[in-house]
Order: C-alpha cells, then structure tokens, then sequence
C-alpha cells in the first residue's frame, strides 16, 4: 500500500509539474524551452525543430526578451508584471519564472530597453540581459554548434549561448552595454553560418 501511495503520488506531482510549464509558455504561444534548451549532441532529433514551428507566436519579432534571476513563483513573476504595466508604451507580453523569461513590446517612442530593465531591478529581481533568438542556417552537426557558440561566447557581455545544429537555432543572453546584436550576427556570420536579412530583424 505504501508502494502503491508513493507511486501515485510521484506521477500527481510530475503531470502537475508539467501541466504549469505548459501554461506558463501558451499563454503567450511561445514554447520554445525545449528548443533553447537544447545542447551539442543532446537533440532530440527533429523535436526541438517541431516544438519551436508548431508554437511560434506571429508578434514575436517584435518582443524584447530579458533574462531574469530571483524569480521562484506567481507571485514574483505577477509583481514584475505589475511595475511594467506601470510604464507607459511598455505591453507586457509574458512573465514566465519557471524559464526565467520577460518579454514585451516596446514602443520606442514612449519608453525603451533601460526604462524596462529599470523597472525590473526595483522590484528585486535582476536583469542578466536581453535574450535574443537567433535562427541560423547551415549547421549540420555538433561542431557546428559547437563554432557558432564558441564565436558568440568570444563577445565581451554575453553571459549565455546554446547552440543546436538539429533546429537550426541560437539562444543568447547578452549585455546590450557591452556588445550589440549586430556584433553578435557578425560573429555567427564570421564563422560560415549565416543568419538572414528577415532573420536579423526578427533579433533587432
């Protein structure tokens, strides 16, 4: 019987687990967390390539993405909703503390990047920078990747980058005061892969 409740109990707990990961990425359609998630060697096949299309949202070219550390729950995520609605010409698009993602429409001719990560900091969090997504064609395999990474990684201010060959996909974390999303397009350009016209706007 003791088995038996502790069995029960795991599956309740894992359906639960995964049930708020999904919530938390459809509401604003984008369910890319196994697709950013992906490292050198470690894809799934086509899965990354299949969860990114099927959910990709038609506005997400234009969202600004911040990552950001200390969020634990709804309610860290719901008072960073809070102070960014508070500023004028800012659409919050999602909060998300399971994946550790802020993304929203800017309108620049109101605000900007640093009202928005202002606003952030003062509720407690911290802004590890913007995040930018990056689709990159002609990678074929792990040493691929593995380039395109070690390039990206090379800039002064990026914190973060993973690389996967199979969805053809770059996922970067970078310091806008340090570097630039052009650089980091020159730099995965610099290395053989290219990144499209469409595709660089999609990251500006």
């Amino acid at each position: 019987m003791k088995l038996l409740y502790t069995i029960t109990s795991s599956i309740v707990l894992a359906v639960s687990a995964t049930t708020a990961s999904a919530e938390c990425c459809a509401k604003d359609k984008t369910c890319k967390a196994s697709c950013t998630k992906c490292d050198d060697g470690k894809c799934d096949k086509e899965k990354c390539k299949s969860d990114c299309s099927k959910c990709d949202s038609k506005d997400e070219a234009a969202q600004t993405k911040f990552a950001v550390t200390g969020m634990t729950c709804k309610m860290c995520s719901g008072k960073i909703t809070k102070a960014l609605e508070g500023i004028d010409g800012v659409t919050v698009k999602k909060v998300c503390h399971k994946s550790g993602t802020v993304a929203v429409n800017i309108d620049e001719k109101k605000s900007n990047n640093a009202a928005v990560q202002a606003a952030i900091v003062a509720t407690g969090f911290k802004v590890a920078g913007e995040k930018l997504e990056v689709p990159v064609s002609g990678m074929t395999c792990g040493k691929c990747s593995k380039k395109v990474a070690t390039a990206v990684k090379a800039l002064d201010g990026v914190s973060n980058c993973s690389v996967c060959h199979r969805s053809g996909h770059a996922s970067i974390t970078l310091d806008t005061k340090k570097t630039s999303k052009e650089k980091v397009m020159e730099a995965i350009n610099a290395t053989g892969f290219k990144t499209t016209k469409a595709q660089e706007a999609k990251a500006k």
